[in-house]
């Protein structure tokens, strides 16, 4: 039973190292392509908060706005800004696209050689057949498995809300570069 156990799990093993990691690492390097330009946009717009809401102290003091209200109101504005811009960085700085793969691959890789280790010492192959160190072995090869798995669906599902991001970014950066053409144009 536990030969059938571990030729099921080899086979799972192979096909996630042969087509979902690559898979993955495939998407990763196609949607983050324009990382670098957002994240550098992101950090601008962090130092730049500053500026936003001396905007927003200019207009409030054309309505003649309370004070305490522009108070609340800036407080808010800043810490949606400040936490939109953290959460989207987050996200763009754990996919970083070489540090995702080397990890993943670790993972795996490390979980297969466990594996085949175990495989050899259970079969006996050089009189090396020691239960317990079987089983440790085995064990772990599991134990980074799971966690390679986890890792994949951390990446799906990180990349889905880095591809809204990257899409939403893109179009601004497309509308401040149209609107920079125009006011060259002028």
């Amino acid at each position: 039973m536990i030969k059938d156990f571990i030729d099921i799990y080899s086979k799972l093993e192979i096909g996630i190292i042969s087509f979902i990691a690559p898979t993955t690492s495939y998407l990763l390097t196609t949607y983050m392509s324009d990382r670098k330009k957002i994240i550098d946009k992101l950090n601008e717009q962090q130092k730049n908060i500053e500026s936003i809401l001396e905007e927003d102290f200019k207009i409030a003091k054309e309505t003649q706005l309370k004070a305490t209200e522009f108070i609340k109101q800036s407080e808010l504005k800043q810490k949606s800004i400040e936490e939109e811009i953290k959460f989207k960085l987050v996200i763009l700085n754990f996919l970083q696209p070489k540090k995702c793969i080397v990890k993943l691959f670790c993972y795996l890789t490390l979980s297969m050689i466990l594996l085949l280790t175990d495989v050899l010492i259970r079969g006996d192959v050089f009189n090396f057949y020691n239960h317990i160190l079987s089983v440790i072995l085995f064990s772990l090869s599991i134990f980074f498995f799971i966690f390679g798995i986890i890792l994949l669906f951390r990446i799906a599902v990180k990349l889905i809300d880095a591809k809204e991001i990257l899409d939403e970014e893109l179009i601004e950066i497309s509308r401040e570069s149209e609107f920079v053409n125009v006011q060259a144009a002028k």
